[in-house]
């Protein structure tokens, strides 16, 4: 009897050790996730910042001479 208590607790064991193993690894998953998102976000930010080189104040596009001389 005792013998099949102890089975079943080394059972227990093992599954609560692999279940400890798969959250362990879901985590490094998301920190490495994490990371990623943040590296991404810096670069978008970086991309923002070098196509918006508008003077501050300007206007959103250029005025043209007319080409034809009249007003």
């Amino acid at each position: 009897m005792f013998a099949h208590i102890l089975n079943k607790l080394e059972g227990s064991d093992k599954v609560l050790k692999e279940m400890k193993d798969d959250v362990s690894t879901l985590n490094k998953m998301v920190t490495s996730h994490l990371v990623s998102i943040k590296q991404l976000e810096t670069q978008m930010g970086q991309i923002s910042t070098h196509l918006n080189l508008r003077p501050k104040g300007g206007l959103l596009s250029d005025t043209m001479a007319n080409p034809k001389n009249k007003a």
